[in-house]
Order: structure tokens, then sequence, then C-alpha cells
């Protein structure tokens, strides 16, 4: 369950959606409150906010991409196969690394 948790907070394609998601419900939350309480929230700094955030999300990605992988392979291919590889050696070697 962890590793699926990761996946969609460090990948960007799995996680925008969350993020627009819950950008979608606090910004409309504000709206409505300041439309029926009266409240004073700043939605075009909220907009500017969530801005940044895909910026940088899309930055990061994009670094990974250029970077990190051979051409042809995603970044999230190789972090995945290398966090499996790791587990494979830890119960491979049940030493945890120490030598005899």
């Amino acid at each position: 369950m962890w590793r699926e948790i990761r996946q969609v907070i460090y990948f960007p394609n799995k996680c925008i959606g969350f993020y627009t998601a819950i950008f979608m419900i606090v910004w409309l939350g504000a709206w409505a409150m300041n439309g029926l309480q009266n409240t004073h929230f700043d939605l075009n700094q909220l907009r500017d906010s969530y801005i940044w955030l895909m910026t940088q999300l899309n930055a990061t990605h994009a670094i990974d991409s250029i970077w990190n992988s051979p051409k042809g392979t995603s970044p999230e291919a190789i972090k995945i196969a290398e966090s499996q590889e790791k587990e494979n050696l830890a119960t491979a070697n049940p030493q945890n690394g120490h030598k005899s």
C-alpha cells in the first residue's frame, strides 16, 4: 500500500489530477464562502499558488525525463525497477548487508 501512496505523491502523472481535484474543492469552497459569508479569500492568489505548484511538478518531471533516464524510458519505470531491485536484494540477502 505504501508503494501505491508513494507513486501518487512522487509521480506527477498520478498526482496532478489529485492536486487539481483538491484545488477545485478548496477554490469552490472559498468562492462560496466569499459569496455567502462575506469572507475575503483571495481567489487570484489561490489560483496563482496552484499554477506555481503545477509548474514545479512539471519542471521536476521534465528534468527527471531529460537528465536522469535513457531516451525512450520513463523515469517512473526506472524508479520502480530500482526499488524492486533493492527489495529483491534485501530478500535475497538475509544478513542485511553484513559480511561474515
